[in-house]
């Protein structure tokens, strides 16, 4: 059996869907949302496939679990071509991903996973995964690390230069591709790059598509900096654009801005700590942190005081 679909909450499991005029805080950017709000049994229900799934991602080929990882990959590289996929949930096929699900656990009846796939996690007649529903993440990164994680990486081979040996570097952060090597990426290559994922599927948005030069400028990846230096590995620095945000992400929330999660902080926070302990790795212990930096902290110092508090706060409610 796939999962038991029988919330224990009686309400029936449903979306409740509409659009959201989201001004971005930080940066004033405004897009209108279709979001869609599980009610408690449609949650429990997806809680329920998350962990029936939770194993069956291996990590082996180019996705990684954060922008730091994602990034460092790409250190000892010169060339890069960036792109993503467009409307990435919205191109997931209910049939494949059935159909991985089942190759990944035999013991899942091929029926049942695509009943339950198509009556909660998919839109109405199968049109891609739902934005919003809490399963979609963990199935969209089994789907594309079957359907696109494997072509790509198996195209971006290892190269041999006299007695040294590059490897051209791939990697998926969900929707953000990232291509490095030691040598241009010719248009060529490109096409070819962009031919796997059209035939896996997947369309490439081409506005966000971009080649750089390690040499001509910084290369920011999944929010990471890269700056070349002669002879070694680029240095990862956090760009300005990301410090700026991160100081009105921590300035909403200590506001308590409903736009601002909690998970949102912690992933910025992770960056920003993934960074600094690289910079910082030969200070023999002794970390020392610049005014703003520290000024980061501080006010991260606070905002985690606060949400301790305010769980501690409701635990102690629960327990009256």
């Amino acid at each position: 059996m796939f999962i038991d679909i029988n919330p224990e909450n009686h309400e029936s499991p449903r979306f409740d869907t509409f659009n959201l005029r989201d001004e971005n805080p930080v940066s004033k950017n405004v897009k209108t949302r279709k979001i869609s709000n599980p009610n408690l049994s449609m949650r429990e229900i997806h809680q329920r496939i998350i962990q029936a799934v939770k194993d069956l991602d291996n990590w082996l080929w180019g996705s990684f679990d954060s922008p730091f990882g994602n990034a460092k990959q790409h250190a000892n590289n010169r060339y890069f071509y960036q792109t993503d996929l467009r409307n990435a949930f919205g191109s997931v096929s209910l049939k494949r991903l059935a159909d991985i699900l089942i190759s990944l656990e035999p013991k899942w009846e091929l029926e049942e996973v695509k009943e339950i796939l198509d009556c909660y996690c998919f839109e109405n007649g199968g049109k891609g995964l739902i934005v919003g529903a809490p399963a979609s993440p963990k199935l969209f990164e089994i789907y594309a690390q079957q359907i696109i994680d494997v072509p790509l990486a198996e195209f971006w081979p290892y190269m041999v230069d006299g007695n040294r040996i590059f490897k051209k570097q791939y990697s998926r952060y969900t929707d953000d591709l990232t291509f490095s090597s030691p040598e241009p990426i010719t248009d060529g290559v490109r096409r070819m790059i962009r031919r796997i994922i059209e035939q896996s599927g997947f369309q490439v948005n081409h506005r966000k598509s971009v080649v750089l030069d390690l040499k001509k400028g910084p290369v920011v990846i999944t929010g990471v900096g890269l700056e070349y230096r002669h002879s070694r590995s680029a240095r990862l620095f956090l760009p300005r654009h990301y410090l700026k945000r991160m100081n009105g992400l921590l300035h909403l929330a200590l506001k308590g801005d409903p736009r601002v999660s909690y998970s949102q902080i912690e992933g910025l926070m992770g960056v920003f700590h993934g960074v600094n302990s690289r910079k910082y790795k030969h200070a023999k212990g002794i970390v020392e942190f610049n005014a703003t930096e520290l000024k980061f902290l501080k006010m991260y110092g606070v905002f985690k005081d606060r949400i301790i508090g305010s769980r501690q706060s409701v635990k102690r409610r629960r327990l009256r």
